[in-house]
């Protein structure tokens, strides 16, 4: 069973790209799909205001992460 199979989500390009590479090879390890802005249930990001933030689909998930060295720690 994956934990994710149900999340299709996109991570901003304001995260930096070890944090972006560290998330997607959790979440795709796990089951979920990168997805466009537009697809997603998911969006992550390190602010609530993302580009495309206008147009996020309104029952996306928006996850805030902050990046702590490594490891990003999630602040909903």
């Amino acid at each position: 069973m994956v934990i994710f199979s149900d999340v299709a989500y996109t991570l901003s390009s304001s995260l930096r790209a070890n944090d972006q590479k560290h998330l997607s090879d959790i979440l795709d390890a796990n089951g979920a799909t990168r997805s466009s802005l537009d697809g997603a249930t998911h969006i992550i990001s390190d602010t609530p205001e993302f580009e495309g933030w206008q147009s996020a689909p309104d029952n996306a998930e928006v996850v805030i992460v902050s990046g702590h060295g490594h490891h990003p720690h999630h602040t909903i």
